[in-house]
């Protein structure tokens, strides 16, 4: 008698089956990650664009503008009416910006609390203005979910940080 290798049409469905259900179960979990790397990401690039103003202010000796910027416009210019569409790092009085960011992948809900569409940074570092921006995230359906939400704050003292968990009224 030959033997038959091979599976039965039986147990082929029974494996499907079991995958699909870990598959199910492991979808939320894999779209709460991506989301909150991207908002990390995008967090971390606005973080990167104020920590370069206020670096480069304090090495040029002279005020670098953190501004929003509309990402049509050439050459780019501080005249973002808000900070979804980019932003650029630019020497006050200068042409040309020193770094430009287009505007975040994913229309991030980017929420400004405090503050306008520039921060003036100072030859010593300070800021002149303040900014807060909150960054939410959203799930699968496009909903917004506070668990993906942070706040940057940039101080008169020229320090830009995120702030990922609240005590007392949480703005998101």
């Amino acid at each position: 008698m030959r033997r038959q290798s091979g599976l039965t049409l039986l147990e082929l469905i029974v494996a499907l089956v079991v995958i699909g259900v870990l598959l199910s179960l492991a979808a939320p979990a894999w779209w709460g990650m991506v989301e909150r790397n991207r908002i990390t990401t995008q967090v971390n690039e606005f973080i990167t664009a104020a920590t370069l103003a206020r670096s480069e202010a304090t090495r040029r000796g002279n005020d670098v503008l953190l501004c929003a910027s509309r990402t049509a416009t050439q050459p780019r210019e501080c005249d973002g009416e808000d900070w979804t569409d980019g932003w650029i790092v630019k020497e006050d009085g200068a042409d040309e910006p020193i770094r430009v960011w287009d505007a975040p992948a994913g229309q991030p809900d980017m929420e400004v609390t405090d503050g306008d569409t520039t921060v003036s940074f100072q030859r010593n570092g300070r800021a002149d203005g303040r900014l807060r921006i909150i960054y939410r995230g959203s799930d699968a359906g496009g909903q917004q979910v506070d668990v993906f939400c942070r706040e940057i704050v940039i101080n008169s003292s020229g320090r830009a940080r995120v702030n990922a968990e609240w005590t007392g009224e949480s703005p998101c």
